[in-house]
């Protein structure tokens, strides 16, 4: 971690910051959208409620305790918990530098994109079927 921080520069490291963070906010927004216009409200704000909880459950410690594996094999949970938990994804520091098996940058805007994009094609999908209803105004100007 120590060589990775030295290799990287202050300006590019917070570009990349930036542009996860973002991405991770276009993700549940998007999300927020999708399961807005399928069940409403309520449940779009639970879904990203769920989401975070979700994400900020996933670390390396809750699943060495969930699957109940050895101190030995952190490694492997912290590899686990970078790939599964959109929160890690988002977390500069979770990626692969050419070290590690974790997700790259790339990888994780990728990821981040597709899933996006998908909800994105849901909701445009979605917003076809509801029905507007404009009360007030006079339609006369």
């Amino acid at each position: 971690m120590r060589k990775t921080i030295k290799l990287t520069t202050p300006y590019s490291a917070t570009i990349n910051i930036f542009f996860l963070m973002a991405q991770y906010a276009l993700l549940l927004t998007t999300l927020n959208l999708a399961v807005s216009l399928r069940y409403g409200k309520k449940a779009g704000m639970f879904a990203i409620v769920f989401m975070s909880l979700l994400a900020y459950l996933l670390t390396p410690d809750r699943f060495i305790t969930w699957f109940q594996l050895d101190e030995n094999i952190k490694y492997y949970a912290n590899i686990m918990a970078a790939w599964f938990s959109p929160l890690q994804h988002s977390t500069y520091i979770m990626h692969n530098f050419g070290y590690d098996q974790l997700p790259t940058i790339a990888q994780s805007h990728l990821i981040f994109s597709s899933i996006s994009m998908a909800l994105t094609a849901v909701s445009f999908y979605s917003v076809q079927k509801v029905q507007f209803t404009f009360t007030g105004g006079n339609p006369n100007g």
